[in-house]
């Protein structure tokens, strides 16, 4: 094969194969220099189709046509007189009355100055590629415009000619593969699809045959091509050629391997979605993917039936989904909800929101339905706007306990003047400490509020809640009476919590009161502690938890139980199931705001007649390391030194007792109403101490006593607070620094400035 680009000329004109003839019938004739015959074989004859007597008649030259003589004439006497050694021509020879014949001579010598000339008819050859340089000159005009490819190839696979739409698809030019075996730009794996297509169009040349293979492309990437083949007429061109109309398919498969791509990930998506999704066609129910099916509970089997869409639906949803009808049809629906029925015995209706579409499926028109599962979104939803109302009214017990704290913080004060002034002989006394004991029922009453709004004072420790709950028991037995039997089991070894011992113990008191409460005819009031290890969604399914390991307090009883809508609001202040005047109402609001507070979850089972049973989730503390509060010094009964002390108080009340107090205690006391008249009072006069309010008017009372101590105008810092002290704000106020919650008592307060005072080394007496 050629490896240079040949014209399309070049490859029309090339001679076609011939089959070699036998010696004895080889069309010969002898000739002299001057071209006179002077022997012929009977085959020269028959293939010049002359008779004999004409051949001996005339020389040879004369024979041919007038244009061919002198080539002839020439090369018979070169040949002759030794000075050419032989040659090949192609002459026309004259026939009488027909067309002149192509015929090919090979002039070669003899024997003594004779010629010998061997004689090839070439006529059916030449017509042979006169009509196929007919069929492709036809053939070209045909394909000029089409985007097809079309190619002539040979019996070997060579590409003869083709259109020049080649270049548009494989970039080559028709010129640069013309002669080229199409084998060369075919890929490998299909070279075997295209030998076999040959070996068939040769044993059957009027078959059409279609393959698909893959052709190389000037960029060197692939192409994949549809090519039909088929052969000529073989009484035209015989069996030697074929003709390839090949079409680029490539974007096609491409294009359908995408869309089945896209139909399997498509499947995939609804087979695997997480919301339901049902083709209805005249009622029924035509497809159903598996969460739709789960969701309900259908199984195979009963999904082969096509059941009827109304048997899936709760008698309540039944006029919204005929209402589809109306709605689809003029074009205004969205979404509806309603409830499918479950088809397991035992489980309730399900809430969805569907939506839904008309849809071609199997050629008829259908409903295309959108299931989604709202059962655990609007428990959610509940769960949240408890949530936010309990946050609501938290914050609202919050401001009302810090305003309140104050309020007590003077009323204790005052009382505790007074009694001293008094004396325990005088009568009023009596009515000081009935007035004391209201005051301490608010304060307590305080807490419960800022329990509630998970605003109380916490110090919170690792704690084991086995322990707690062991210990609770001992004196819990004595208080919850004779028909109550009071059961608690612990594990071997319960895992660590972080919380606040005392209000721990107060909750689960109010509990474990509670649980006694609902069974007046006497019972058993179980609390059992346990370890567990939650999931992502048993977390999220019980409040604001995250997955891992808990530590659980349950406490049940087999009392009345609650239904549902009480359940919901027990944990609303002041809401109470039991008679007036037993109860404020406070007790579980204060339970859920110190679980919450303690980083933890409630969770409640209950049903009428069915007893009650809270869980309490804690997450497991796995630090190492105890945070332990420094130990607070023992105070002497003696004398108090006097001690210069600036007080920051922006309630006037508040500061009003304040400075009395401590005036009392036998210090010297500057009161500031502000933080402005606080900076002012300490760049006139050194402090030995600072008591101030933490939550003063733009800014934190830590970090005024801060920047007062950074600047030496005091030694020390009790802070005051009705709110729970951030380590950062502790450290914020300095390292001699004692925080005290109100409401406290006036001793109290006189002791903490002792304290501090030791801790910042003044002697006291000016």
């Amino acid at each position: 094969m050629s490896n240079s680009a040949t014209p399309l000329a070049d490859a029309l004109n090339r001679p076609l194969p011939t089959e070699p003839e036998g010696s004895a019938s080889r069309p010969t004739a002898i000739v002299d220099a001057n071209g006179k015959v002077r022997a012929v074989s009977a085959g020269f004859t028959a293939a010049l189709r002359v008779r004999r007597d004409e051949v001996f008649t005339n020389p040879l030259p004369l024979a041919v046509r007038v244009e061919d003589r002198p080539a002839l004439a020439h090369a018979i006497a070169a040949v002759a007189s030794g000075d050419w050694p032989g040659c090949s021509l192609e002459v026309g020879f004259l026939q009488h009355g027909r067309a002149d014949r192509a015929v090919r001579l090979v002039v070669e010598p003899d024997e003594a100055q004779r010629v010998r000339i061997h004689a090839t008819d070439l006529t059916a050859e030449r017509e042979a590629s006169r009509s196929l340089r007919e069929y492709q000159d036809g053939l070209r005009a045909l394909t000029a415009h089409s985007l097809d490819i079309w190619t002539l190839l040979d019996r070997a696979g060579t590409m003869l000619s083709m259109s020049e739409s080649i270049s548009v698809h494989l970039g080559w030019s028709a010129r640069e593969l013309e002669g080229k075996l199409l084998s060369e730009y075919v890929h490998g794996e299909d070279i075997g699809t295209l030998a076999a297509l040959l070996a068939d169009l040769q044993r059957d040349p009027t078959a059409v045959r279609t393959v698909v293979i893959r052709a190389r492309h000037r960029d060197g990437g692939w192409r994949t091509l549809e090519s039909t083949t088929s052969g000529f007429n073989p009484a035209v061109l015989g069996n030697a050629f074929f003709v390839v109309n090949a079409r680029d398919v490539t974007s096609r498969e491409r294009t359908e391997a995408a869309l089945r791509e896209v139909e399997y990930r498509f499947g995939q998506l609804v087979e695997q979605a997480r919301t339901g999704i049902v083709v209805v066609q005249r009622g029924r129910v035509v497809y159903a993917n598996p969460r739709f099916a789960q969701m309900i509970g259908l199984d195979a089997e009963r999904l082969a039936e096509r059941p009827r869409v109304f048997s899936l639906v709760e008698r309540r949803s039944v006029p919204a989904l005929r209402g589809l009808r109306t709605e689809l049809a003029t074009g205004t629906h969205q979404a509806t909800r309603i409830q499918l029925r479950r088809q397991s015995p035992t489980g309730g209706p399900v809430d969805v929101d569907l939506a839904t579409s008309v849809v071609d499926f199997g050629g008829n028109p259908a409903l295309l339905c959108t299931v989604t599962d709202m059962t655990e979104a609007r428990a959610l939803q509940l769960r949240m706007a408890e949530a936010e109302k309990v946050e609501a009214v938290g914050l609202l017990a919050g401001g009302v306990a810090h305003d309140f704290n104050n309020m007590l913080t003077g009323i204790l004060a005052w009382v505790d003047i007074a009694a001293d002034e008094l004396g325990t002989a005088n009568p009023v006394t009596q009515a000081l400490d009935e007035i004391r004991t209201a005051a301490e029922r608010g304060a307590e009453l305080t807490r419960q509020l800022l329990a509630f709004g998970r605003r109380q004072l916490l110090d919170p420790r690792p704690l084991d809640l086995g322990e707690v709950a062991v210990r609770l028991k001992r004196w819990m037995d004595r208080v919850i009476g004779a028909d109550h039997r009071l059961e608690v089991t612990v594990p071997d070894a319960a895992w660590m919590i972080e919380a606040d011992r005392s209000q721990i113990e107060r909750a689960l008191t109010a509990l474990i009161m509670n649980a006694r409460d609902a069974m007046p005819q006497g019972g058993k009031v179980q609390v059992t502690v346990r370890n567990d290890v939650l999931s992502a969604e048993h977390a999220a399914s019980i409040g604001p938890l995250g997955a891992g390991e808990h530590v659980v307090v349950e406490v049940r009883d087999a009392g009345v139980g609650m239904d549902e809508a009480t359940r919901r609001r027990i944990f609303e202040p002041f809401f109470t199931t039991k008679p007036q005047g037993s109860g404020s109402g406070l007790g579980l609001p204060a339970v859920l705001g110190t679980v919450l507070q303690s980083g933890g979850a409630i969770d409640v089972l209950s049903a009428p007649n069915a007893g009650t049973e809270f869980r309490c989730y804690f997450p497991r503390h796995v630090t190492e390391s105890e945070r332990m509060s420094a130990p607070r010094r023992s105070l002497s009964n003696g004398v108090r030194a006097s001690r210069r002390i600036l007080v920051v108080e922006d309630d006037p009340q508040l500061g009003k007792i304040l400075r009395r107090l401590l005036q009392e205690g036998g210090h010297q006391v500057r009161l500031a109403a502000s933080p402005a008249e606080a900076e002012a009072m300490a760049a006139t006069e050194r402090a030995d101490l600072l008591v101030c309010d933490v939550g003063l008017p733009g800014v934190r009372g830590s970090a005024l006593a801060g920047a007062l101590r950074a600047r030496g105008a005091a030694g020390g810092t009790v802070l005051i607070s009705g709110r729970q002290i951030t380590p950062s704000e502790e450290a914020e106020a300095g390292a001699n620094t004692l925080v005290l919650h109100k409401p406290f008592r006036p001793q109290r307060l006189l002791e903490a400035i002792d304290e501090v005072a030791r801790g910042a080394g003044t002697d006291g007496e000016r």
